[in-house]
């Protein structure tokens, strides 16, 4: 199955999908209400996974713990590398922040050993209170999820009666001949899914637009509990290889032309091209980006021990602002000055002349401006603050 960032393009602002396919068999509507006014993230996870499994394994009955661990595989990484919040009374993100407490992943960018990881807890005899949480999904996930396909039916029936109602309309409802068929009813002693023969062409057929409509709606979900959070859509998936490329093209040309050898930023030792690393002032795993005011070459053993710690702003600020202002002064004097470009939205300026021409406390004051409300967000989020380099570290 393709990666979902290879099917899709997403973006915040952008809303690829308003509607999902009509079909002639199905019902689009009821599965479309199951994503309004949502509360708990597990229903966009339990569909994608539901798809997932379905169109690589072509099978229509599918285990629901084989469905729960792919779910919690696609919240690892958002919420333990990016550290996204889900909301107050969303579960999957506490179970996966438990489940992780006792696991031995080694590769947490690997989806399909956090599944197997969680597959084996789910199959132990341990009574672990993290085994004991996420076997709390079954009760309630795989039933309310069904809720918008029998409106009428369940109007008025107890909250604690549901469940076992909506096992027994989706039961009836599945051998009828009806537009109103279930997406899927229960099997082997509620221990597994089947989804409806009608629903099944529609799955296959549309899976695409269905994984965006689902995704997008995830993201609109998600900006509501990390409002200052940027690159949401980013941060659904491990991040693919990315290159530098251009940043290094950059810093080639200040390595070059710069009159004075550069210092790492943090350990103050002299840094060649060979030594050095380009390190996101702003931990990547909080911007999702690669912008170039963003990145600096430090001492690889520098950068290492940063990792995704934010710098102390006092301790830094000054000498990183004014190393990136002469860097771009330096390029700005090659044939190279279309590489200044992400400094020309950082300041809004509207030429790269202008840019040349603005003095050094003013770009000072541009970078800080962007700088620290982002790391105050971050503070917020959790990430370890006020950082400074010591050979110890």
């Amino acid at each position: 199955m393709k990666d979902e960032r290879q099917d899709l393009e997403l973006r915040e602002g952008v809303t690829p999908y308003f509607t999902l396919p009509q079909s002639a068999l199905v019902s689009t509507e009821a599965l479309s209400a199951s994503f309004n006014k949502v509360t708990n993230s597990y229903k966009f996870y339990w569909f994608l996974s539901i798809l997932e499994e379905y169109t690589t394994h072509d099978n229509p009955i599918i285990q629901v713990d084989d469905i729960i661990a792919r779910m919690l595989s696609h919240v690892w990484y958002p919420v333990t590398y990016f550290r996204l919040h889900f909301g107050k009374q969303d579960k999957l993100s506490t179970i996966v922040s438990e489940v992780r407490a006792v696991s031995n992943i080694i590769d947490e960018k690997d989806p399909v050993a956090i599944r197997r990881a969680i597959q084996a807890l789910l199959a132990g005899e341990d009574f672990l209170p993290q085994q004991k949480l996420v076997q709390s999904l079954r009760r309630y996930v795989p039933t309310r999820f069904l809720t918008p396909w029998f409106p009428a039916q369940l109007k008025g029936v107890r909250d604690g009666q549901k469940d076992k109602k909506i096992i027994g309309l989706a039961e009836a409802a599945f051998n009828e001949a009806s537009q109103r068929s279930p997406l899927y009813r229960f099997v082997q002693a509620n221990k597994a899914i089947e989804i409806h023969p009608d629903w099944r062409y529609y799955l296959f057929s549309q899976v695409a637009i269905l994984k965006g409509f689902c995704l997008w709606k995830l993201i609109q979900y998600l900006q509501k509990h990390n409002p200052n959070t940027p690159g949401i859509s980013e941060k659904l998936f491990p991040p693919q290889k990315r290159s530098l490329k251009s940043a290094w093209d950059f810093w080639k040309i200040v390595f070059k032309e710069r009159p004075t050898p550069l210092q790492c930023l943090y350990s103050h030792q002299e840094l060649t091209q060979q030594s050095a690393s380009l390190d996101h002032f702003l931990p990547w795993s909080y911007v999702a980006h690669d912008l170039m005011w963003n990145l600096i070459p430090v001492l690889k053993s520098a950068n290492s021990s940063k990792s995704n710690c934010l710098p102390d702003l006092q301790t830094y600020f000054d000498v990183f602002a004014k190393e990136q202002y002469n860097a771009i002064q330096i390029v700005g004097n090659t044939n190279k000055k279309k590489l200044l470009e992400d400094y020309i939205i950082l300041t809004k300026e509207e030429s790269i002349e202008q840019l040349l021409q603005m003095k050094q406390h003013t770009f000072s004051h541009h970078l800080k401006d962007v700088l620290s409300p982002q790391l105050q967000i971050a503070k917020n989020m959790g990430f370890e603050e006020n950082w400074t380099y010591s050979l110890s570290s």
